[in-house]
Formats: C-alpha cells, sequence, structure tokens
C-alpha cells in the first residue's frame, strides 16, 4: 500500500506554524555534510546552489507538528522582503533523496505559508519550483513551479516517477520580490510564528524486489532438478 508522507495542510490548521520544527536541522550543517531522515527517506549530498540576499544560517529543513510535514523553513524573518531596504532573494539548492526499502513513485512541491501586501497592478512575488532528476542539477525527471502574488496563486500537481525508481535528486528554489510597492514573506503565519516556506512531499511504496540473475539461475536448476527426481520416480513406478 502506498504511504503518503508529509503535507497536505489545509490553510485553516493554524496550530501547525504555530512554534519552530520539532525536528530539524540547520541547512548550513546540511552543506557541510549532514544528513537527515524522515519515515523511510534518507535526504544526502546536501549542496547550495544559489543563496541571493539569504543567511543559510536562518534557514531550517525539517518536519513540524502536523501531518510530519517537511519542509525549508526560516527564522529571524530571513525570507522577507520588502520595496525599502531588501527587494530581491533567491535561496535554490540540491539534496538526494533515496528510499530506504521503498520506491519513490509520485514528488510534488509547493509554497507552504507566506504573507504578501501591496498593489494589484504592481504586486510583489514568491515563487517556489522543484526540479526531479536522475543526476545532480537535472530536471529529466519533471519540474514544476507554484505562484503567489496578489489576486494569483498557482498550484502544482504531483509529478508521477517511473517504477523501481527509490533514488532522485531535488533541487528546490525560493524566489521573493518585492516589486516597488510591499511586502512579501515566504513562511511566515503570524506573530506567533513560522510554517514551512516551501514543502516537499513524496508518496512512497514498498520496493519490489528484483531476482539478480545468479539468483535466476539457481531458482531454475532448482526447477530442473525437481522436475528430474519427478520424472525418475514416474519411471519406476510399476506398470500395471
Amino acid at each position: 500500500m502506498k504511504n503518503k508522507l508529509l503535507a497536505g495542510l489545509a490553510w485553516g490548521l493554524l496550530m501547525f506554524g504555530l512554534s519552530s520544527t520539532t525536528d530539524a536541522i540547520s541547512l548550513s550543517d546540511l552543506f557541510a555534510g549532514g544528513t537527515y531522515q524522515f519515515d523511510h527517506l534518507m535526504l544526502s549530498d546536501w549542496q547550495l546552489v544559489n543563496a541571493e540576499n539569504v543567511n543559510i544560517d536562518n534557514i531550517d529543513i525539517g518536519t513540524g507538528y502536523y501531518d510530519n510535514e517537511f519542509g525549508v523553513w526560516e527564522k529571524n524573518h530571513e525570507l522577507y522582503v520588502n520595496s525599502v531596504s531588501t527587494r530581491e532573494k533567491t535561496l535554490s539548492f540540491d539534496f538526494l533523496v533515496t528510499g530506504i526499502g521503498v520506491d519513490i513513485v509520485q514528488v510534488k512541491g509547493d509554497l507552504g505559508y507566506r504573507r504578501i501586501s501591496g498593489y494589484w497592478w504592481d504586486s510583489p512575488w514568491i515563487t517556489g519550483s522543484i526540479a526531479i532528476g536522475t543526476s545532480r542539477g537535472d530536471n529529466d525527471l519533471g519540474q514544476l513551479t507554484d505562484v503567489y502574488r496578489l489576486y494569483r496563486n498557482n498550484y502544482t500537481a504531483w509529478i508521477n516517477l517511473p517504477d523501481g525508481l527509490n533514488q532522485i535528486w531535488i533541487r528546490n528554489t525560493i524566489t521573493l520580490n518585492s516589486s516597488s510597492h510591499g511586502y512579501a514573506e515566504a513562511g511566515y503565519v503570524s506573530s506567533l510564528g513560522y510554517g514551512p516556506a516551501f514543502r516537499n512531499e513524496f508518496i512512497t511504496q514498498p520496493a519490489v524486489l528484483v531476482p539478480e540473475p545468479a539468483g535466476q539461475l539457481l531458482f531454475g536448476i532448482g526447477i530442473a532438478v525437481l522436475a528430474g527426481l519427478n520424472l525418475r520416480r514416474k519411471k519406476k513406478e510399476p506398470q500395471g
């Protein structure tokens, strides 16, 4: 049976974002060689691609209170832009996802909590994108982008992966732009705390074991031996 890991959060469930993550690690520690595991997935080989105007010490990776949701978490309003000070920010990084006894069958990425203010004709915006590949930096398995601005919000769909795949590369990218008016922030819930700025969701299923050639050969030999013994027994039975 397929197991859905994380996310699927209803926006009305504010309880999830009322404090920091329950199980998180700093992004800077992951870039230094750290790994992160949840459920049957191991996340490793983290690498920074771009951190324009972003202090990665203020970014956590982890899961939270609701539905074991996994995502990118800000601290100290790190993913905030406005028209007065910092108007643009970009954070992009790669990591490897490996299934532990499971195959990865579907992947999704979308924006989490956010706030935005401005004018509809010159609205600030936030984008979150995910690229999925068989090697670092590739998107041969699919890509999608979630966009949020005033009066506009795209919703992303699940990406189906080939059968028997237990390892994929992910590239997450979050971009914020305040335009010339207002502000935007990814990961902000309320004055009480934060939620995930960008979420990764995975659907897995138990891995299907494929017999190795040597195992198949031994199995075939065993069948042949049993068939031979059965034939000899029939020949020795008295004819009557």
